[in-house]
Protein backbone atom coordinates (compact mmCIF):
# COMPACT_ATOMS: atom_id res chain seq x y z
CA UNK A 1 0.00 0.00 0.00
CA UNK A 2 1.34 3.42 -0.89
CA UNK A 3 2.05 5.99 1.83
CA UNK A 4 -0.76 8.19 0.48
CA UNK A 5 -3.26 5.31 0.57
CA UNK A 6 -2.14 4.36 4.06
CA UNK A 7 -2.76 7.90 5.31
CA UNK A 8 -6.18 7.93 3.64
CA UNK A 9 -7.09 4.61 5.24
CA UNK A 10 -5.93 5.81 8.65
CA UNK A 11 -8.01 8.98 8.35
CA UNK A 12 -11.04 6.91 7.36
CA UNK A 13 -10.63 4.72 10.43
CA UNK A 14 -10.45 7.77 12.67
CA UNK A 15 -13.63 9.20 11.15
CA UNK A 16 -15.45 5.87 11.54
CA UNK A 17 -14.33 5.67 15.14
CA UNK A 18 -15.62 9.16 15.85
CA UNK A 19 -18.94 8.42 14.16
CA UNK A 20 -19.39 5.16 16.03
CA UNK A 21 -18.83 6.97 19.35
CA UNK A 22 -21.72 9.26 18.56
CA UNK A 23 -25.43 8.58 18.21
CA UNK A 24 -28.15 10.15 16.14
CA UNK A 25 -31.00 12.05 17.74
CA UNK A 26 -34.60 12.09 16.56
CA UNK A 27 -33.89 14.52 13.71
CA UNK A 28 -30.87 12.58 12.49
CA UNK A 29 -28.08 14.90 13.65
CA UNK A 30 -24.99 13.39 15.21
CA UNK A 31 -24.25 14.13 18.82
CA UNK A 32 -21.77 12.88 21.39
CA UNK A 33 -22.80 10.39 24.07
CA UNK A 34 -24.85 11.79 26.96
CA UNK A 35 -21.97 11.42 29.40
CA UNK A 36 -20.02 14.02 27.40
CA UNK A 37 -22.61 16.71 28.01
CA UNK A 38 -21.88 19.16 30.80
CA UNK A 39 -24.05 22.23 31.37
CA UNK A 40 -22.40 25.61 31.15
CA UNK A 41 -23.79 27.68 34.01
CA UNK A 42 -22.98 31.17 35.30
CA UNK A 43 -21.01 31.52 38.53
CA UNK A 44 -24.17 32.80 40.19
CA UNK A 45 -27.72 31.89 39.11
CA UNK A 46 -29.63 34.28 36.91
CA UNK A 47 -32.34 36.41 38.50
CA UNK A 48 -35.56 34.54 37.76
CA UNK A 49 -37.78 36.95 39.66
CA UNK A 50 -39.22 34.38 42.05
CA UNK A 51 -40.18 35.21 45.62
CA UNK A 52 -39.18 31.78 46.95
CA UNK A 53 -36.31 31.04 49.29
CA UNK A 54 -33.43 29.96 47.04
CA UNK A 55 -35.81 30.60 44.13
CA UNK A 56 -33.04 31.44 41.67
CA UNK A 57 -31.15 28.28 42.60
CA UNK A 58 -34.29 26.18 42.22
CA UNK A 59 -35.00 27.71 38.81
CA UNK A 60 -31.37 27.19 37.77
CA UNK A 61 -31.73 23.50 38.56
CA UNK A 62 -35.04 23.47 36.70
CA UNK A 63 -33.35 24.95 33.64
CA UNK A 64 -30.83 22.09 33.52
CA UNK A 65 -33.57 19.50 34.04
CA UNK A 66 -35.70 21.11 31.31
CA UNK A 67 -32.95 20.42 28.78
CA UNK A 68 -31.77 17.12 30.33
CA UNK A 69 -32.12 14.34 27.75
CA UNK A 70 -31.36 11.80 30.44
CA UNK A 71 -34.95 12.22 31.65
CA UNK A 72 -36.09 10.32 28.55
CA UNK A 73 -35.85 6.56 28.13
CA UNK A 74 -33.46 6.76 25.17
CA UNK A 75 -31.47 9.82 26.33
CA UNK A 76 -32.49 11.65 23.15
CA UNK A 77 -35.48 13.76 24.19
CA UNK A 78 -35.82 16.60 26.70
CA UNK A 79 -38.61 19.04 27.52
CA UNK A 80 -36.74 21.48 25.31
CA UNK A 81 -36.99 19.14 22.32
CA UNK A 82 -40.67 20.02 21.83
CA UNK A 83 -40.66 23.36 23.68
CA UNK A 84 -38.13 25.40 21.72
CA UNK A 85 -37.05 28.75 23.13
CA UNK A 86 -36.78 30.36 19.69
CA UNK A 87 -40.48 29.54 19.18
CA UNK A 88 -41.62 30.84 22.56
CA UNK A 89 -41.31 27.30 23.89
CA UNK A 90 -43.66 25.81 21.31
CA UNK A 91 -42.88 23.58 18.34
CA UNK A 92 -43.04 24.20 14.59
CA UNK A 93 -44.61 20.82 13.78
CA UNK A 94 -48.33 20.08 13.75
CA UNK A 95 -47.64 17.10 16.01
CA UNK A 96 -44.39 17.01 17.93
CA UNK A 97 -42.07 14.02 17.89
CA UNK A 98 -41.25 12.04 21.01
CA UNK A 99 -39.30 8.84 21.60
CA UNK A 100 -37.93 7.19 18.49
CA UNK A 101 -39.51 9.94 16.37
CA UNK A 102 -43.02 8.81 17.36
CA UNK A 103 -45.74 11.37 16.69
CA UNK A 104 -47.49 12.83 19.73
CA UNK A 105 -51.27 13.28 19.84
CA UNK A 106 -51.48 17.08 19.80
CA UNK A 107 -49.69 20.23 18.82
CA UNK A 108 -47.27 21.52 21.47
CA UNK A 109 -48.66 24.44 23.46
CA UNK A 110 -46.31 27.33 24.14
CA UNK A 111 -44.93 27.62 27.67
CA UNK A 112 -45.46 31.17 28.89
CA UNK A 113 -47.18 33.07 31.69
CA UNK A 114 -48.19 29.89 33.52
CA UNK A 115 -49.78 30.02 36.95
CA UNK A 116 -48.69 27.48 39.61
CA UNK A 117 -52.36 26.49 39.82
CA UNK A 118 -55.13 26.96 37.28
CA UNK A 119 -58.64 25.66 37.93
CA UNK A 120 -62.21 26.39 36.94
CA UNK A 121 -64.97 24.91 39.08
CA UNK A 122 -68.14 24.79 37.00
CA UNK A 123 -70.57 22.98 39.29
CA UNK A 124 -72.55 26.20 39.74
CA UNK A 125 -73.55 26.40 36.07
CA UNK A 126 -77.18 25.23 35.77
CA UNK A 127 -77.78 22.60 33.06
CA UNK A 128 -80.44 24.80 31.46
CA UNK A 129 -78.16 27.79 31.15
CA UNK A 130 -76.56 28.50 27.79
CA UNK A 131 -73.07 27.09 28.04
CA UNK A 132 -70.67 30.05 27.96
CA UNK A 133 -68.05 27.82 26.39
CA UNK A 134 -65.62 27.96 29.26
CA UNK A 135 -66.51 24.67 30.88
CA UNK A 136 -69.06 21.92 31.03
CA UNK A 137 -72.56 23.15 31.75
CA UNK A 138 -74.17 21.29 34.61
CA UNK A 139 -71.00 19.36 35.40
CA UNK A 140 -69.49 19.04 38.84
CA UNK A 141 -66.07 18.59 37.31
CA UNK A 142 -63.20 20.80 38.44
CA UNK A 143 -61.32 21.59 35.28
CA UNK A 144 -57.62 22.28 35.16
CA UNK A 145 -56.11 24.94 32.97
CA UNK A 146 -53.12 22.98 31.74
CA UNK A 147 -52.93 20.96 28.53
CA UNK A 148 -55.37 21.32 25.65
CA UNK A 149 -57.96 19.21 27.46
CA UNK A 150 -57.61 20.68 30.95
CA UNK A 151 -56.69 17.38 32.56
CA UNK A 152 -54.36 18.97 35.11
CA UNK A 153 -54.47 22.18 37.09
CA UNK A 154 -51.32 22.00 39.21
CA UNK A 155 -48.12 22.95 37.44
CA UNK A 156 -45.89 20.85 39.69
CA UNK A 157 -47.91 17.76 38.78
CA UNK A 158 -48.07 18.67 35.10
CA UNK A 159 -44.33 18.97 34.47
CA UNK A 160 -43.65 15.27 35.02
CA UNK A 161 -46.51 14.02 32.83
CA UNK A 162 -44.54 14.31 29.57
CA UNK A 163 -41.62 12.50 31.22
CA UNK A 164 -43.96 9.67 32.18
CA UNK A 165 -45.77 9.60 28.83
CA UNK A 166 -44.72 6.48 26.87
CA UNK A 167 -44.82 8.34 23.54
CA UNK A 168 -43.19 11.59 24.60
CA UNK A 169 -40.28 10.75 26.91
CA UNK A 170 -40.82 7.31 28.44
CA UNK A 171 -42.77 5.97 31.36
CA UNK A 172 -40.83 6.86 34.50
CA UNK A 173 -38.44 9.30 36.13
CA UNK A 174 -35.18 7.37 36.39
CA UNK A 175 -33.42 9.06 39.28
CA UNK A 176 -30.45 6.70 38.98
CA UNK A 177 -29.44 8.26 35.65
CA UNK A 178 -29.42 11.73 37.19
CA UNK A 179 -27.36 10.51 40.14
CA UNK A 180 -24.64 9.46 37.72
CA UNK A 181 -24.27 13.00 36.39
CA UNK A 182 -21.72 14.88 38.54
CA UNK A 183 -23.28 18.31 38.06
CA UNK A 184 -26.53 17.49 39.87
CA UNK A 185 -24.99 17.02 43.30
CA UNK A 186 -24.17 20.71 43.68
CA UNK A 187 -27.30 21.91 41.85
CA UNK A 188 -29.64 20.01 44.17
CA UNK A 189 -27.67 21.11 47.23
CA UNK A 190 -27.83 24.77 46.20
CA UNK A 191 -31.56 24.51 45.52
CA UNK A 192 -32.81 22.32 48.35
CA UNK A 193 -29.94 21.98 50.84
CA UNK A 194 -29.51 18.28 50.07
CA UNK A 195 -27.70 16.22 47.46
CA UNK A 196 -30.52 13.68 47.51
CA UNK A 197 -32.41 13.61 44.20
CA UNK A 198 -36.15 13.05 44.58
CA UNK A 199 -39.01 13.05 42.10
CA UNK A 200 -40.77 15.72 44.15
CA UNK A 201 -37.81 18.11 43.95
CA UNK A 202 -37.37 17.41 40.23
CA UNK A 203 -40.99 18.42 39.70
CA UNK A 204 -40.64 21.47 41.93
CA UNK A 205 -37.54 22.71 40.12
CA UNK A 206 -39.10 22.23 36.69
CA UNK A 207 -42.30 24.03 37.74
CA UNK A 208 -40.40 26.99 39.18
CA UNK A 209 -38.35 27.30 35.98
CA UNK A 210 -41.27 27.17 33.54
CA UNK A 211 -43.41 29.51 35.68
CA UNK A 212 -40.61 32.09 35.39
CA UNK A 213 -41.07 32.26 31.60
CA UNK A 214 -43.08 35.46 31.25
CA UNK A 215 -44.12 37.27 28.06
CA UNK A 216 -45.17 40.63 29.43
CA UNK A 217 -43.30 43.43 27.69
CA UNK A 218 -44.90 43.53 24.26
CA UNK A 219 -45.81 46.75 22.46
CA UNK A 220 -49.38 46.13 23.56
CA UNK A 221 -48.28 45.85 27.22
CA UNK A 222 -46.36 49.11 26.87
CA UNK A 223 -49.45 50.74 25.37
CA UNK A 224 -51.67 49.51 28.22
CA UNK A 225 -49.16 50.73 30.82
CA UNK A 226 -49.01 54.19 29.24
CA UNK A 227 -52.80 54.47 29.16
CA UNK A 228 -53.13 53.23 32.76
CA UNK A 229 -50.52 55.72 33.98
CA UNK A 230 -52.07 58.55 31.92
CA UNK A 231 -48.89 58.94 29.92
CA UNK A 232 -48.66 59.65 26.19
CA UNK A 233 -49.37 56.47 24.23
CA UNK A 234 -49.01 57.97 20.76
CA UNK A 235 -46.65 56.02 18.55
CA UNK A 236 -46.44 52.90 20.71
CA UNK A 237 -48.81 51.09 18.38
CA UNK A 238 -49.02 51.86 14.68
CA UNK A 239 -52.33 52.90 13.15
CA UNK A 240 -52.70 49.47 11.59
CA UNK A 241 -52.10 47.82 14.98
CA UNK A 242 -54.63 50.16 16.61
CA UNK A 243 -57.14 49.30 13.91
CA UNK A 244 -56.48 45.62 14.54
CA UNK A 245 -56.97 46.12 18.27
CA UNK A 246 -60.37 47.70 17.67
CA UNK A 247 -61.38 44.86 15.37
CA UNK A 248 -60.13 42.25 17.85
CA UNK A 249 -61.72 43.78 20.92
CA UNK A 250 -64.77 45.32 19.33
CA UNK A 251 -66.00 44.40 15.87
CA UNK A 252 -65.28 40.66 16.00
CA UNK A 253 -65.29 40.22 19.80
CA UNK A 254 -62.21 37.97 19.80
CA UNK A 255 -61.23 39.28 23.21
CA UNK A 256 -64.26 37.74 24.88
CA UNK A 257 -62.38 34.44 24.82
CA UNK A 258 -58.74 35.42 24.59
CA UNK A 259 -58.62 38.49 26.89
CA UNK A 260 -55.18 39.54 25.77
CA UNK A 261 -54.86 42.16 28.50
CA UNK A 262 -54.36 39.33 31.02
CA UNK A 263 -50.77 38.17 31.43
CA UNK A 264 -51.10 35.21 33.81
CA UNK A 265 -54.34 33.30 33.31
CA UNK A 266 -55.57 31.43 36.37
CA UNK A 267 -59.07 30.72 35.02
CA UNK A 268 -59.02 28.40 32.02
CA UNK A 269 -61.43 28.79 29.13
CA UNK A 270 -62.46 26.06 26.72
CA UNK A 271 -64.28 26.44 23.44
CA UNK A 272 -65.46 24.56 20.38
CA UNK A 273 -64.50 26.85 17.49
CA UNK A 274 -66.11 24.94 14.66
CA UNK A 275 -63.19 23.09 13.15
CA UNK A 276 -64.79 21.01 10.42
CA UNK A 277 -63.46 17.72 11.74
CA UNK A 278 -62.07 16.60 15.06
CA UNK A 279 -61.13 13.03 15.81
CA UNK A 280 -59.81 14.30 19.13
CA UNK A 281 -62.73 14.82 21.53
CA UNK A 282 -60.83 17.31 23.68
CA UNK A 283 -62.46 18.33 26.94
CA UNK A 284 -65.11 15.61 26.79
CA UNK A 285 -62.41 12.97 27.13
CA UNK A 286 -61.87 14.36 30.63
CA UNK A 287 -65.39 15.30 31.71
CA UNK A 288 -67.25 12.47 29.98
CA UNK A 289 -69.82 15.03 28.85
CA UNK A 290 -70.79 14.85 25.16
CA UNK A 291 -71.50 18.57 25.30
CA UNK A 292 -67.77 19.14 25.69
CA UNK A 293 -66.78 17.30 22.50
CA UNK A 294 -64.51 19.43 20.36
CA UNK A 295 -63.76 21.93 23.12
CA UNK A 296 -60.14 22.78 23.76
CA UNK A 297 -58.25 25.20 25.95
CA UNK A 298 -58.27 28.78 24.67
CA UNK A 299 -54.52 29.48 24.45
CA UNK A 300 -52.59 32.61 25.28
CA UNK A 301 -51.89 34.79 22.26
CA UNK A 302 -48.67 36.27 23.62
CA UNK A 303 -45.84 35.67 21.12
CA UNK A 304 -48.40 34.03 18.87
CA UNK A 305 -46.49 34.98 15.72
CA UNK A 306 -43.81 32.45 16.74
CA UNK A 307 -46.01 29.56 17.88
CA UNK A 308 -47.51 28.22 14.63
CA UNK A 309 -48.84 25.93 13.35
CA UNK A 310 -52.03 26.63 15.24
CA UNK A 311 -54.92 24.80 16.94
CA UNK A 312 -54.71 21.59 18.97
CA UNK A 313 -53.97 19.61 15.81
CA UNK A 314 -51.69 22.14 14.11
CA UNK A 315 -54.10 22.24 11.18
CA UNK A 316 -53.73 25.98 10.46
CA UNK A 317 -50.29 27.07 9.37
CA UNK A 318 -50.35 30.86 9.55
CA UNK A 319 -52.11 33.67 11.41
CA UNK A 320 -53.84 34.53 8.15
CA UNK A 321 -55.16 30.96 8.02
CA UNK A 322 -56.51 31.32 11.55
CA UNK A 323 -58.34 34.54 10.75
CA UNK A 324 -59.66 33.03 7.54
CA UNK A 325 -61.11 30.17 9.57
CA UNK A 326 -63.06 32.63 11.70
CA UNK A 327 -63.97 34.68 8.65
CA UNK A 328 -65.90 32.09 6.66
CA UNK A 329 -64.85 28.53 7.54
CA UNK A 330 -66.49 27.92 10.93
CA UNK A 331 -68.43 24.66 10.76
CA UNK A 332 -71.83 24.14 12.35
CA UNK A 333 -71.50 22.02 15.45
CA UNK A 334 -73.89 21.35 18.32
CA UNK A 335 -71.16 22.43 20.76
CA UNK A 336 -70.07 25.52 18.84
CA UNK A 337 -69.25 28.45 21.12
CA UNK A 338 -72.10 30.94 21.34
CA UNK A 339 -69.94 33.85 20.16
CA UNK A 340 -69.39 32.02 16.88
CA UNK A 341 -73.10 31.61 16.11
CA UNK A 342 -75.31 34.02 14.18
CA UNK A 343 -78.82 35.08 15.17
CA UNK A 344 -80.22 31.82 13.73
CA UNK A 345 -77.87 29.68 15.80
CA UNK A 346 -75.73 28.64 12.85
CA UNK A 347 -72.01 29.28 12.36
CA UNK A 348 -71.22 32.94 11.76
CA UNK A 349 -69.94 34.15 8.42
CA UNK A 350 -67.89 37.21 9.30
CA UNK A 351 -66.41 37.63 5.81
CA UNK A 352 -63.47 39.65 7.08
CA UNK A 353 -62.06 41.90 4.31
CA UNK A 354 -58.36 41.48 3.37
CA UNK A 355 -57.39 44.85 4.85
CA UNK A 356 -58.92 43.91 8.19
CA UNK A 357 -57.19 40.53 8.10
CA UNK A 358 -53.85 42.32 7.85
CA UNK A 359 -54.80 44.73 10.63
CA UNK A 360 -55.71 41.81 12.89
CA UNK A 361 -52.41 40.09 12.09
CA UNK A 362 -50.53 43.31 12.85
CA UNK A 363 -52.23 43.57 16.23
CA UNK A 364 -51.49 39.92 17.05
CA UNK A 365 -47.82 40.55 16.30
CA UNK A 366 -47.94 43.54 18.68
CA UNK A 367 -48.45 40.95 21.44
CA UNK A 368 -44.88 39.72 20.96
CA UNK A 369 -42.07 40.07 23.48
CA UNK A 370 -39.04 38.81 21.58
CA UNK A 371 -36.70 39.03 24.57
CA UNK A 372 -37.98 35.66 25.81
CA UNK A 373 -36.73 34.02 22.61
CA UNK A 374 -33.09 34.78 23.39
CA UNK A 375 -32.94 35.36 27.16
CA UNK A 376 -29.93 33.30 28.38
CA UNK A 377 -31.63 32.35 31.64
CA UNK A 378 -34.09 30.24 29.65
CA UNK A 379 -31.56 28.86 27.16
CA UNK A 380 -30.15 25.37 26.75
CA UNK A 381 -27.13 25.12 29.10
CA UNK A 382 -25.83 22.02 27.30
CA UNK A 383 -25.08 23.89 24.07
Amino acid sequence: MSTRNAITAACLLIVLALVSSCERDEVGTLRTPEAAFQPTLPARPYNYGTDLDHGDQIAALGRVLFYERGLSNNNNVSCGTCHKQSLSFSDNESFSRGLNNARTQRNTMAIQNLSPTSFLTVNDIPPTQTDPGYGSAGSSTTLGGLFWDGREGVLQAMVLMPVQNPVEMGNMVDIRKLQKQPYYKNLFHEAFGTTSITEENIARALSVFVSAIKVKNSKYDQYLAAVANKQPADGILSQQELDGMQLFQGTYNCNNCHRVEEVVKTEPRFANIGLSFYADQGLSSITGNSGDAGKFRVPSLRNVEFTGPYMHDGSLQTLEDVIQHYSDQIADDPNLHQDLRDETGHARKMNIPPGEVQALVAFLKALSDKSVLTDPKFSDPFK
